[in-house]
């Protein structure tokens, strides 16, 4: 890419590309190989420059398929699946990948669909514990923030910060790693202010879950707790924040979110990992809990959560509220 090309004039380049493609197979090869030409953002562009409405209408209802179906796109032919499998075969280095996915000709071809093709497997495998799903998602992340054109970066930027925080989620509950959580935060900081309330609830929520069960998921908030989690965190490569910090910061991230969370489900999620990281703070920290406000917290979870849907957790702020005498209403 040409250091001086205006983002208008990149994703008209890529459109005049894909409309002198031969057939509908070699058009189709062309997006998969550019799914820049599958975003929002791009669309607006192209209607700005006068191109022809009906293939932005056909770019747009691709942009929608892909969306609602990512198992459908051709992931092996996207712009990050070469890095990826060099990545996974160990013949580059995580430096070398993330470094050449920020390149602009790389990063300047992502859109927030085909973030979500790349992520939703990695998702998946990072329940396994393995250190492959981990890296891709730093490469992509990487090579997010690298898109060159600022218009172009805004959503993508948030869907790779949301995708990199489910793929480390799990990890960190199998492996402490204190920078995973550090480049999370650093992400997280970077796209909040562009994000929608509802996303910006979303965000909030999962780094503060991030947070809580890398310290809380494989421990119960009993006398042991402080050996248990200490031997845990002391086989971080990477040093992970103090029990009390980590759990502190949860508290203010999952309360941050609440209120912005959709009514019911959602915000009852939020409201019963924010009584979780409570319970958690007040015996990290041997400091005496408070009753009341966990009985607030536990009020609203209950009043939020369905209780044949979201049984697990009803039942699981309940015993909480017997266990440790949160009475509430």
């Amino acid at each position: 890419m040409n250091a001086h090309v205006t983002e208008h004039q990149w994703v008209f380049s890529l459109c005049e590309q894909l409309t002198l493609q031969a057939t509908g197979a070699d058009r189709k090869s062309f997006v998969f190989r550019h799914p820049v030409l599958l975003s929002a953002q791009a669309h607006h562009l192209l209607l700005e420059a006068g191109v022809d409405g009906a293939l932005v209408t056909l770019l747009d209802q691709a942009r929608r398929s892909f969306w609602e179906r990512p198992d459908t796109f051709d992931a092996t032919l996207g712009p990050l699946h070469a890095l990826f499998e060099q990545l996974r075969a160990r013949t580059i280095t995580l430096d070398e990948a993330r470094q050449h996915a920020s390149q602009p000709d790389i990063a300047g071809l992502l859109s927030s669909t085909y973030i979500k093709v790349v992520f939703n497997p990695l998702i998946e495998q990072a329940l396994d514990g393995g250190a492959f799903p981990v890296q891709a998602a730093d490469v992509a992340l990487a090579s997010a923030f690298a898109m060159p054109f600022e218009p172009l970066a805004r959503d993508l930027c948030l869907a790779a910060t949301r995708g990199y925080l489910l793929v480390i989620h799990p990890a960190l509950t199998k492996n402490p790693d204190g920078s995973l959580l550090t480049r999370a935060q650093t992400a997280v900081d970077h796209v909040l202010e562009s994000a929608s309330p509802a996303i910006r609830g979303a965000l909030l929520h999962e780094l503060g879950a991030t947070y809580l069960d890398a310290y809380a998921s494989q421990f119960g908030p009993g006398d042991a707790y402080v050996s248990s989690i200490g031997e845990w965190l002391a086989r971080a490569v990477h040093p992970m924040p103090a029990p009390q910090l980590a759990l502190a910061r949860a508290c203010d991230l999952l309360a941050e979110a609440a209120p912005v969370r959709s009514a019911g489900r959602d915000r009852g999620a939020t409201l019963k990992a924010l009584l979780q990281a409570r319970v958690f703070a007040s015996v990290a920290g041997g400091f005496a809990l408070d009753r009341e406000q966990c009985r607030s917290i536990a009020a609203q979870a209950l009043e939020h959560l369905d209780r044949e849907t979201d049984a697990d957790a009803v039942a699981w702020v309940e015993r909480t509220c017997a266990r440790f005498q949160i009475a509430w209403p």
